[in-house]
């Protein structure tokens, strides 16, 4: 089949898994490794993953056939479409079909290199829509990446691989995402808009409040465009704070991001020093950004 006046295209990247769908389709975070896509307030697409599964060829038949429904079937090997052939190059895959004219419903991608288990559902009865949505998963990713991306909303967030997920919340006007790595806890923010915000308190305010303590040492730059916080007790503050249960060491930034409207911060705390280097890499691989859209498919690599 071909395919006339391309969409643009953008990278997202949630928790292991890049992808890169059409511009215009907006992501929203259900769970930990579960996405929503849609496109003017419609669904489009849902992609729900699992990380280092063992699963044989009938479980994966048995999970395509559970999207396919009573009337379905389940397509695979020689007899997938042609959209769907750039998949089945790194993925064992088996389509959901629908209808007399086996529309896709959804199905099951396998990684054959990381044993990534995906599960993708069409939410869109459009016949070119349920076509088209092979190509988009094509540019699935899930392994291969040094650093963990996070790349969501209009933010781009750099990690070591070590950091684990812990939470998240996308309430409006506050992203925050928190991750762990055995005693080092990260949380990153977003707010906005920020002329709002800054109208009533000053970006050391906020960061004090963010980080959830006010025994914290701040300092602000020259131009008033970011704002760092510090906490390194002694042993006898250590020792206070552990009773507490709360880690004694303390870095945070926060920055005013004016032509986008936009505050980031960035918190990183735990029961022993805090590496600098570890610190200044975080803050200098959390920004917003303008997504890179093309009009064709963006690699995900």
């Amino acid at each position: 089949m071909t395919f006339d006046d391309t969409p643009r295209t953008r990278l997202l990247a949630w928790n292991g898994l890049r992808f890169s769908p059409p511009a215009t389709w907006e992501p929203r975070v259900v769970a930990s490794r579960h996405l929503v896509f849609e496109e003017d307030f419609q669904p489009r697409l849902q992609l729900r993953w699992q990380t280092k599964t063992k699963a044989t060829e009938e479980d994966l038949q048995r999970l395509a056939a559970g999207l396919a429904g009573p009337a379905g079937s389940v397509g695979f090997g020689a007899e997938l479409p042609s959209p769907w052939l750039a998949i089945d190059q790194d993925y064992q895959l088996f389509l959901a079909l629908q209808g007399s004219d086996e529309q896709v419903a959804g199905g099951v991608c396998f990684c054959r290199t990381c044993h990534t288990l995906l599960q993708f559902q069409v939410l869109h009865e459009n016949h070119r829509s349920r076509l088209e949505v092979g190509r988009w998963l094509a540019t699935l990713s899930c392994h291969g990446q040094q650093q963990s991306l996070w790349r969501i909303q209009d933010f781009s967030l750099i990690t070591p691989p070590a950091f684990v997920l812990t939470d998240f919340n996308f309430a409006a006007g506050l992203t925050r995402l928190s991750f762990a790595d055995h005693d080092l806890r990260l949380e990153t923010c977003k707010l906005a808009p920020a002329d709002l915000r800054l109208r009533h308190h000053s970006l050391a305010e906020i960061l004090l409040t963010l980080c959830g303590a006010d025994d914290l040492v701040t300092w602000q730059d020259e131009r008033g465009e970011s704002c760092q916080a510090t906490r390194t007790p002694g042993i006898a503050g250590r020792v206070l704070l552990r009773l507490r249960r709360q880690r004694p060491y303390l870095r945070a930034l926060i920055r005013h991001y004016a032509a986008a409207n936009r505050i980031l911060a960035v918190i990183l705390s735990a029961n022993r020093r805090i590496p600098p280097e570890l610190f200044l890499s975080l803050c200098n691989n959390y920004e917003i950004v303008q997504e890179e859209r093309t009009a064709k498919t963006a690699d995900p690599n």
